[in-house]
């Protein structure tokens, strides 16, 4: 939901519009699962 307010982060209709501007709509996350367990909220990300 790119649009909707995220934890500390305010409603930003902006950041949809840049998406639809700059990448012809696309949007998406690739992720791999390195192990079991849990993700919360505030967790470290670490990108590849």
């Amino acid at each position: 939901m790119t649009t909707q307010p995220q934890g500390d982060l305010p409603k930003d209709p902006g950041v949809l519009r840049t998406v639809v501007r700059h990448a012809d709509q696309n949007l998406g996350v690739y992720a791999s699962v390195v192990g079991p367990g849990r993700v919360a909220v505030g967790d470290p990300v670490e990108r590849a």
